[in-house]
């Protein structure tokens, strides 16, 4: 019994809904954790930065190394290796339209790097393997957000 006559049971039962409110408020309140599903804002977020932070990114220029170095630190964050194999010589057919030439065959020499990443099997690693793709570098003045940002921050959500 308490001074006031009152039973400590009593004081603590009134208390038992107000802690339990605030139980519940602090677990609403608490940071939401990461889930394994791709987050399309997340996405759209890994787009803005190729496409706003990093600009314009053709083949071989400091850009696209940012752009390259942007997409290996994103995998590499989430706990995944990372492997960069030289492009070095390509060999590129003539485009044509219709009749027309557009665009001359040719061969380059770039000094960017693919960027690879393996991701284990979760069940069975005899079933045939999935290649998801997507390129860092644009044409020549252009942002590069449908081609190939919004594949890119896709690609990291994957």
């Amino acid at each position: 019994m308490r001074r006031d006559g009152r039973p400590v049971l009593l004081r603590r039962v009134r208390l038992a809904p107000a802690l339990a409110i605030a139980l519940v408020l602090m677990l609403l309140a608490w940071p939401a954790k990461a889930t394994p599903a791709p987050q399309p804002e997340r996405a759209l977020q890994h787009a803005r930065v190729l496409v706003d932070d990093i600009g314009p990114r053709p083949a071989g220029s400091e850009p696209a190394r940012r752009a390259a170095q942007y997409v290996a630190d994103a995998f590499t964050r989430i706990g995944l290796v990372v492997e960069r194999i030289p492009i070095g010589k390509q060999d590129v057919p003539e485009v044509r339209v219709m009749d027309d030439v557009v665009m001359e065959a040719r061969t380059i020499e770039l000094d960017d790097e693919t960027i690879v990443v393996r991701i284990p099997a979760t069940t069975d690693a005899r079933l045939p393997a999935i290649v998801v793709m997507a390129h860092v570098d644009t044409v020549e003045g252009t942002p590069g957000a449908v081609d190939n940002a919004a594949a890119v921050g896709v690609l990291i959500e994957l």
